[in-house]
């Protein structure tokens, strides 16, 4: 599959909640950051990831386009949903958030993404003010510690 396909097929099983779909789409040695405090690794992104579906079933990353640059692309997008279950940042030392019923509507943010060998290697996601998980605890009422 070309760079095009591959984004969308990751973001749409991320959308889905095929956590394992998107694991098969990234290299062993991924890492993201931007979005959260510090970078992650594929774990520990998937991991993330199956929380914040868990709390946000409706969690949709609305992508709008991607742009292939060779051996990267580049997606854009804009996250949604509705905090109808429990929020577990336990991982991250804080505490659970129940279910608040708060929609949320994130910035657009775009994601440049490194792929070899037909995986994404790398994400770096650059958000405008407001987004990221930060921007998500706001949205629902809750502070990010620190």
């Amino acid at each position: 599959m070309n760079n095009t396909e591959l984004v969308r097929t990751l973001m749409t099983a991320l959308d889905a909640g095929d956590i394992a779909k998107a694991g098969g789409l990234l290299a062993d040695d991924f890492q993201i950051s931007g979005p959260f405090p510090e970078p992650m690794s594929k774990e520990q992104w998937l991991g993330m990831h199956a929380t914040l579906k868990a709390a946000f079933p409706d969690w949709s990353f609305n992508l709008n386009k991607i742009e292939d640059r060779g051996n990267s692309a580049v997606a854009y997008y804009h996250i949604t949903g509705t905090h109808k279950g429990a929020l577990d940042l336990s991982a991250m030392g804080m505490p659970v958030i129940p279910a608040t019923s708060k929609t949320i509507k994130l910035p657009a943010e775009h994601a440049e993404m490194d792929i070899l060998d037909g995986k994404v290697v790398s994400m770096v996601v650059h958000g405008g003010e407001g987004g990221g998980l930060p921007g998500l605890l706001k949205q629902i009422g809750v502070d990010m510690p620190g």
